[in-house]
């Protein structure tokens, strides 16, 4: 078995696939969701755990577990390889070595220089003073364990002789960004005297740190953190993202915070779909992380003019990814950590209650105004019109234009127009993947029809005797069909089920690759179409689809005839004048026919 295959035997692509898309629901045999690669009100996009394949029938992208990383991770193969590797334990046998073992040795050193953090906070005397700190904060040894704490001592050359003795290089401690190269063979520890806070990946691995001072000492700032690294990029990474991944699944629902010690709070108390952006303004990256394991999102910073603000921004990019948002109105003068230590039942009644956030920003704009102020009233206008502009749910849009215009009595038409000057925006359920366009509305009908063919054997005859094959949209659907149709001249004698068994329908295609690859995506299609659906309410749908498949396919033919023809008076040529009249007129009655079908 070669690695790829190996890969694939071990992943179930719908496990795969429900890490950046929550929200896949099974819907008979198969899973659906909206579609992340074009916007969609109505899912189309479908999961097959038994074909491990995955398709859209709305823009008509699909494949393997591979193409769905590469096209959600933007990624070209080799890369995707490596992520799926990942997950499925397969370590890699061909792969640049020189990028992954850097890669890999710089992540040994930091599991080495975490333990050696550790060591100095639970065994040393100096390391009492941060143990001590730490569980003044509240935070409990289990916790301090779990998360992997630690002290790094007041002397510089202690962490970079033990490191040195463990093999590793002054270059390697300077790339993974424990050390600072001053020159001349000087070289300073970046962390002294201070509580460590390792910093995870989303997949545990240690890439970073956060050192606290203990005490404060002029001239140093309190937090010191990694700088970037070919290990870590502060955007790309959410603290405690790793350790919530089990409760976002869950709970599809992220509690946002700022600092480290909230997360860590929050998670001691029970409150594990908890992470923070470590005091920074959230990223388009780490929103999309967080996009794969939740679809809302409830902000909880401090409540201070800072903390409005850092809402104020974090909202403008979630909206644009497509999170469903609320704030936790935390009073003046608490942050998180504080109150649940204080009272985790008020905070749980906090996070529960917490307002949708555009009724976060009305309280905040519109409480106390004075609408005759014409200065102040515009002021709150502009604020609350930008925000509404960026909300991807038309009906959420309307109904707080209204509440805008009741609350600061302005016209409703003022306040509309106001909102459609804006640019278009992503509709829910986007992130920054490159997008498509939907297939056109015919090719989406066709593949719909040959879809009930697949999964209703009592359609055939009836299609076959009603739908030619010219009267599919694109040539790929229309030599499937004319296969579908030989198939079944060749086998009507003895018709029933278990002649469209998809196991014998697939040999048809098998030496055919792109036809075997539509016919597999339309089967996950005839399975959704066939499950839980009454036979008359199925056999409408089908007999639409033929009458829109005809009327289409006429209307079309009615276009070029009616362009031969005027071609054809311009020229002064009377016997094809004559001949494409009376095809118009046929055209033209086959038409009438289609619309009088009841």
């Amino acid at each position: 078995m070669d690695q790829i295959q190996e890969i694939k035997s071990r992943l179930d692509i719908v496990e795969v696939v429900r890490e950046y898309l929550p929200n896949l629901k099974q819907s008979g045999s198969n899973w659906k969701a909206l579609c992340p690669f074009h916007s969609e009100k109505t899912p189309s996009f479908m999961v097959s755990s038994e074909k491990q394949i995955w398709h859209c029938f709305g823009c008509g992208e699909g494949g393997d577990v591979f193409e769905f990383v590469k096209k959600i991770e933007n990624v070209e193969f080799g890369e995707a390889l490596r992520i799926l590797a990942d997950k499925a334990g397969v370590v890699l046998k061909k792969q640049d070595p020189k990028l992954i073992d850097k890669r890999s040795r710089l992540l040994e050193l930091m599991v080495v220089a975490t333990k050696f953090f550790q060591a100095h906070l639970w065994q040393t005397n100096s390391g009492a003073q941060g143990l001590e700190y730490l569980r003044k904060r509240g935070l409990e040894d289990n916790t301090l364990k779990e998360w992997k704490l630690g002290y790094a001592p007041a002397k510089p050359e202690l962490l970079i002789d033990f490191l040195q003795k463990q093999g590793y290089t002054h270059l390697e401690m300077e790339e993974a960004g424990l050390i600072i190269d001053k020159g001349r063979g000087n070289f300073f520890n970046r962390f002294t005297d201070r509580v460590m806070f390792p910093l995870f990946n989303e997949k545990g691995q240690v890439v970073g740190f956060t050192g606290r001072l203990l005490k404060d000492k002029e001239g140093q700032g309190k937090y010191v953190n990694s700088p970037q690294t070919i290990l870590y990029n502060k955007s790309y990474v959410l603290y405690g993202l790793f350790q919530a991944k089990d409760s976002l699944k869950q709970k599809h629902e992220a509690v946002v915070v700022e600092g480290q010690m909230d997360v860590l709070t929050a998670h001691q108390a029970g409150f594990r779909n908890t992470v923070a952006s470590s005091g920074t303004a959230l990223t388009e990256f780490q929103l999309d992380l967080l996009k794969r394991y939740a679809d809302k999102i409830i902000f909880a910073f401090d409540a201070d003019q800072a903390g409005r603000q850092a809402v104020e921004k974090a909202t403008d990019l979630a909206l644009r990814k497509g999170f469903e948002i609320k704030v936790a109105v935390l009073p003046s003068g608490r942050d998180p950590d504080d109150f649940i230590r204080s009272s985790p039942e008020q905070w749980l009644s906090l996070i529960a209650e917490a307002p949708a956030v555009m009724d976060y920003f009305f309280a905040i704009e519109t409480t106390g105004i004075n609408i005759d102020d014409i200065k102040a009233k515009k002021q709150a206008a502009y604020k609350l019109v930008k925000i509404i502009k960026k909300m991807p749910d038309p009906i959420d849009q309307d109904f707080y234009i209204k509440k805008l215009s009741e609350k600061l009595n302005i016209d409703e038409a003022v306040i509309r127009g106001m909102v459609a000057s804006g640019t278009d925006l992503p509709s829910r359920g986007q992130s920054n993947t490159p997008h498509k366009a939907s297939l056109p509305v015919r090719q989406q009908t066709s593949r719909r029809f040959l879809a009930w063919l697949i999964g209703r054997y009592d359609f055939w005859q009836e299609a076959i005797n009603e739908i030619l094959p010219e009267m599919l949209e694109a040539d790929l659907e229309r030599e499937l069909y004319n296969h579908l149709v030989v198939y079944y001249n060749n086998n009507h004698s003895v018709w029933g089920p278990e002649i469209i068994s998809t196991d014998r329908l697939e040999q048809i295609f098998s030496n055919k690759p792109t036809l075997s690859n539509l016919f597999a995506a339309l089967s996950l299609l005839a399975q959704d179409l066939t499950a839980n659906i009454t036979d008359p309410y199925s056999r409408d749908d089908f007999r639409l689809l033929e009458r829109n498949l005809k009327d289409g396919f006429y209307r079309k033919k009615l276009s070029l005839l009616k362009q031969e023809l005027a071609q054809a008076e311009q020229a002064g040529r009377s016997d094809e004048v004559e001949r494409l009249t009376a095809a118009i007129s046929q055209v033209l009655s086959q038409l009438s026919q289609i619309s009088n079908i009841d």
